[in-house]
This record gives C-alpha cells, sequence and structure tokens, in this order.
C-alpha cells in the first residue's frame, strides 16, 4: 500500500499546489495507485476466506473498528482512483462516441473535487494502517511499536510511492524507450528528502522518548535489522538526494529509490511479521497455495500496467503508435527501427490497409518478415519460425531490422518469394 502513496501526493502536487511541469508523470502515478489498491482489494478477498461477505461493511457498520473505516476509505478511495483514470481510457480513439465524450467533458470538470476526495481518503487510510498495531503493543516488537505509527505510516507512504514512481520510470525507459522524464524524477526526488527526513525524526524521537534507543544497539537479529533499515534504507538515500550530483545522475536517482523502498517495505514487513511475537507453542509458513497467490497478484498488476502503456496515453501524450508518415511509407506494411534494443510491438488497424510496428536489431542477420493474406497476418522469422494473428487482433514480439532504413514487403507475394526493399528512415 505504501508503493501506491504516489497518486494522492503527484495529485496534490499537480492539482492543489499548481506544479504542472509534473502532470507528464501524474497518469502514471494514478495508474500505479489504482492497480496497488486494487492488488489490495484482490488479496483481501483472498485474506478473508468468505470471500462472498467483502461486501459486509457497507451494509454492517462497525463504528469503533479500525477495519471498518479502512474498508469504506479503500473502497471509496478506489472508486475515485477509476474515475481519475478513466478520462485516459476515454480519451481513446475507440470512444469518439457523443455519449463518452459527455462523460469525458464532466470527469474533466469534476477533476478537483476527485482530487481532493482522494486526498483527505488516502491521508485517512493511509494512517489507519499503522493504527491497526496500537492495539496489540505486547505482540509487536518495541523498536517498531510507536503511539505515533499513523504518522511514520503516512510520511513513509509519501516517500515510498514517489520513490516507486522514480524506480517505475527507469523500467518504462527500459522496456519501451520511452516516458522517462528524467528531470521531473531528479526534481521529485529533491522533495521526497523532507517526508523521509520527517520519517526518520520521528521514529528515532519516539524511540529516544520512550528510552527504547539502546535496544537498538544490543547486537541481536531484530537490532541489526532496524539498524538496517534506518541506515541503509533511511539515512543513506537521503544523503543521496541531498546531493544535487547525486540525484541529477542515473545511478544515484536510482539506488535512492530502491534503498528508499526497500527501507519501507522492511518497516512494515517487520513490523506485521518478521519481528511480531508469535504465541507460544504455535507456529506459521505460508503454504504453496498461498505463495502462489501472494506472488500472482502483483504479476497480473504488471501485466495489467503494460497493456495500458502499450495502449494508452499513459506514458507519453500522443498513444504509443508510429506517425502515419513513417507507417505509410509502403501499403500495406512498414518497418521501423528504434535507436536501442528494446521492448517492440507489432499493432495493425482492421479499418486501414496498413499496419505500423516498431522493430529492434538484436543480433545481425535474424529477420522477421509479414505477409497479409485476406484474411491473416502471418510472421515469419528465419529459419522457419512462424506467427499467425488473425484479423482484428495484435501480436508482439521482438522484431530485427537495421538501424537505418525502413523495410518493405510486398504483401500480394507468397510468403517463399518475399523480396525485402531497402528504403531511408523518414522521420
Amino acid at each position: 500500500m505504501a508503493l501506491a502513496g504516489g497518486g494522492f501526493t503527484l495529485a496534490a502536487i499537480v492539482y492543489i499546489f499548481h506544479l504542472e511541469k509534473y502532470r507528464p508523470i501524474l497518469r502514471r502515478a494514478i495508474l500505479m495507485a489504482l492497480l496497488g489498491y486494487g492488488s489490495f482489494i484482490v488479496s483481501l478477498i483472498f485474506d478473508l476466506g468468505l470471500p462472498w461477505h467483502i461486501y459486509m461493511p457497507i451494509i454492517n457498520w462497525q463504528y469503533h473498528s479500525v477495519m471498518f473505516e479502512i474498508a469504506w476509505c479503500v473502497m471509496l478511495y478506489f472508486s475515485v482512483l477509476t474515475l481519475e483514470f478513466s478520462p485516459a481510457i476515454l480519451e481513446h480513439p475507440w470512444f469518439q462516441h457523443p455519449v463518452f465524450q459527455k462523460i469525458l467533458h464532466w470527469l474533466h470538470r469534476l477533476t478537483l473535487p476527485l482530487v481532493i476526495a482522494g486526498i483527505v481518503l488516502s491521508t485517512l487510510h493511509q494512517s489507519s494502517l499503522g493504527s491497526l498495531f496500537l492495539m496489540m503493543p505486547h505482540r509487536v516488537d518495541p523498536l517498531w511499536y510507536s503511539p505515533w505509527l499513523p504518522y511514520l505510516f503516512f510520511t513513509s507512504a509519501i516517500s515510498a510511492g514517489m520513490m516507486a514512481l522514480a524506480l517505475e520510470g527507469f523500467i518504462m525507459e527500459r522496456w519501451f524507450k520511452r516516458g522517462m522524464h528524467f528531470e521531473l524524477l531528479s526534481q521529485l526526488g529533491k522533495w521526497v528528502t523532507l517526508p523521509l527526513a520527517l520519517y526518520l525524526i520521528l521514529r528515532i524521537s519516539d524511540l529516544f522518548l520512550r528510552g527504547i534507543l539502546p535496544g537498538a544497539l544490543d547486537g541481536s537479529w531484530q537490532s541489526i535489522l532496524f539498524l538496517a533499515e534506518v541506515i541503509v534504507g533511511g539515512v543513506l538515500p537521503l544523503i543521496l538526494l541531498a546531493i544535487r550530483k547525486m540525484r541529477e545522475s542515473r545511478e544515484g536517482l536510482l539506488s535512492s529509490a530502491v534503498l528508499i523502498i526497500a527501507g519501507i517495505i522492511s518497516q512494515r514487513m517487520s513490523l506485521s511479521m518478521f519481528t511480531m511475537h508469535q504465541t507460544t507453542g504455535m507456529s506459521y509458513f505460508p503454504s504453496l497455495s498461498e505463495i502462489a497467490i501472494a506472488l500472482a497478484i502483483p504479476a497480473a498488476a504488471i501485466l495489467i500496467y503494460l497493456f495500458f502503456a502499450e495502449n494508452l496515453a499513459i506514458l507519453d501524450k500522443e498513444f504509443p503508435t508510429l506517425s502515419r508518415n513513417v507507417a505509410t511509407i509502403t501499403d500495406p506494411l512498414a518497418f521501423a527501427n528504434q535507436d536501442n534494443p528494446g521492448r517492440a510491438s507489432f499493432a495493425r488497424r482492421s479499418h486501414a490497409r496498413w499496419a505500423s510496428a516498431s522493430a529492434t536489431r538484436t543480433r545481425p542477420g535474424a529477420w522477421a518478415f509479414f505477409s497479409r493474406t485476406s484474411r491473416v497476418w502471418t510472421a515469419v522469422s528465419w529459419p522457419g519460425r512462424r506467427m499467425v494473428c488473425t484479423r482484428g487482433t495484435a501480436i508482439r514480439f521482438m522484431m530485427k531490422a537495421t538501424p537505418t532504413s525502413v523495410e518493405t514487403i510486398a504483401a500480394a507475394q507468397p510468403i517463399s518469394e518475399i523480396h525485402a526493399a531497402r528504403r531511408p528512415l523518414a522521420s
């Protein structure tokens, strides 16, 4: 949940503080928050054991329960995130009907109220997650227990959420070769020092005031884990981000993001699992099915993110297709290269007689060609590998092309007689 904190943080930066320069990365933050909260809801459905009771907080109100407040905040904030992200879907060319455009118009008008509601709801439940552990001081290790847990959870969610956005930027650049916005992420790293420093000050001050800080130096494995969280996952990235030269370098920003995320995750996991005192005579280890579910949920979220990133205007202002100038160099196929190896996609439009593709070169001499019949697109890559895509669908794979040319293929020729005609690459 902490990694989803970038959604309400970036929304507040853009819409409340009017820092419009961060708008290019806002949709990515909202999508990450949406998938993060969606993953949390799905995991709760499995965790309940009775998933058909997921609706009970709606009709059975427990005013004195922290979980009741968290359930309502999560449900409402997930609904708000869905509405905030809906314009990215409705802007797609498939939704040009006047009804969808009317909905899009009203969603744009309701953006500010939705953002304010999202900030309030996310603030409430992020802090309430820490309140859950206030009820069990006898079960939580003293180095992690604190009456200030709600404040620690809130400040750590801001830090981890923004650094998760920076890490996501590096991954998306690796896969899609675009959408990084390194300058914005570097400036964002400068502001992360504020909530991160506040989080560290609150955590250390609380232990000092309660007289527990000497326990961090007693040499136990709990003290070693605590020092690693605070120093490696807190103080070290704080110093890196405070140095301009480090945060403006790719290595420095990436290292800081990884360390902060690891430190916050360790704090949450240590509080809820690693250092929690077990009841005498009882032990627990997750079953194979539980481990599989725990890994499958984030894997599904990543796949959904990739789908949206490939088909919607998430990483850039434009939809992720080649310009028509490149795509119409030849009819019906065009191969366009990228400067560096990376993720490639092949997409076709059923209403047009042309298809666009982004190609990468992985090794010399390896090529992929396409042949179009009346109802089937066939991809052939020598020696003898073939992929078939029926009409109205899309296939994605790695293609090979020269760095400075567009390869075109005559569609009327049989596969065995395909010839590649090399032309200079257009803009």
